[in-house]
């Protein structure tokens, strides 16, 4: 596999019409995580509050090959931030649960740009392999009352690499070697990395978001 892709890129790179380098960042507009209970819920005996820590930023570098009759090839690596958090209160039982993540993703898409020379509304496919690494973290305390030392609890917490399919469209606009892309991107992930109860009496749950909808601006340079 690794052969195939080291030829498949030598080839793209040897057809190239054009090479350009930069960086892409933007913003997330789904939650990263879904909950059965509503996000920021107040707290209610027996009822979890269960809060998602989603940080809006993404950001890393990108690299696009230009290709005959319109069409590119586009590598990205970008990084996110996400995480959550819940408490859990039933009598004298206190819970909470928090994780961080970091994430990055790896997408390779398959563009094509109309050919108009300053303005240049393109779509966009193709798939996006990603890794996620961070440290969960958890207390337990019986007695809430007399607020007695909760144990504690820290192990890091591993995924494997999951795999999404990318769609997306935008518009570039070029401006001499300078070329500026803001685009709107789709991605449906085929595996929950996450997943699990947020509160065994009430029984909800929590789980990766499989549709992820993402607002992103490339910067790029072109090179030749």
């Amino acid at each position: 596999m690794r052969d195939l892709l080291l030829c498949f890129a030598t080839c793209c790179i040897c057809a190239a019409q054009s090479i350009s380098i930069g960086g892409i960042g933007g913003g997330r507009l789904t939650d990263d995580v879904q909950s059965s209970h509503t996000p920021e819920s107040n707290v209610v005996a027996g009822v979890p509050v269960f809060q998602l820590q989603s940080r809006f930023y993404e950001i890393g570098p990108t690299l696009e090959i230009g290709l005959p009759h319109g069409f590119s090839l586009e590598a990205d690596a970008i990084y996110h931030r996400q995480g959550f958090f819940y408490t859990f209160y039933h009598d004298t039982q206190y819970f909470t649960h928090g994780e961080r993540d970091n994430t990055w993703e790896f997408p390779v898409l398959l563009k094509y740009r109309l050919p108009f020379p300053a303005i240049q509304p393109f779509v966009e496919a193709g798939v996006s392999p990603r890794t996620m690494h961070g440290q969960s973290n958890g207390t337990l305390q019986f007695d809430v009352v007399t607020l007695g030392a909760p144990s504690l609890t820290s192990f890091p917490a591993d995924y494997s690499p999951t795999v999404g399919f990318v769609a997306g469209g935008g518009v570039r606009f070029n401006i001499g070697h300078l070329r500026i892309s803001p685009q709107l991107r789709y991605t449906r992930w085929f595996t929950t990395p996450i997943s699990g109860m947020d509160g065994n009496i009430v029984g909800g749950t929590f789980a990766s978001n499989l549709n992820q909808v993402d607002v992103l601006v490339g910067i790029g340079w072109r090179l030749r």
